[in-house]
């Protein structure tokens, strides 16, 4: 995850009083929601594996190089590499 500039540890899902996003050492929130509904503990578990995602979405593009390809998969992989850029570029 070279390209990520966020909280580097583990993400990991809390929902004890309220809901957060947090690693646990050094102890660090990442987000938090002070509620219970449902809807908001699904957004929070998505949000606490974006980490994860952006390591395999990473992973996947180093795997597949785009000479092995078929038009759409190279379109797919830059898709994903734009996104990756979106979600890591301030």
């Amino acid at each position: 995850m070279e390209n990520f500039r966020g909280t580097r540890g583990k993400w990991e899902f809390s929902n004890e009083k309220f809901i957060e996003i947090q690693i646990k050492k050094p102890l660090k929130s990442i987000c938090a929601i002070n509620t219970n509904l449902k809807e908001y503990e699904s957004n929070a578990q998505l949000i606490a594996h974006a980490p994860e995602m952006l390591e395999m979405l990473e992973k996947l593009i180093v795997t597949f190089s785009a000479e092995d390809l078929e038009l759409y998969q190279v379109t797919r992989l830059k898709e994903a590499e734009r996104l990756i850029k979106k979600a890591t570029t301030i």
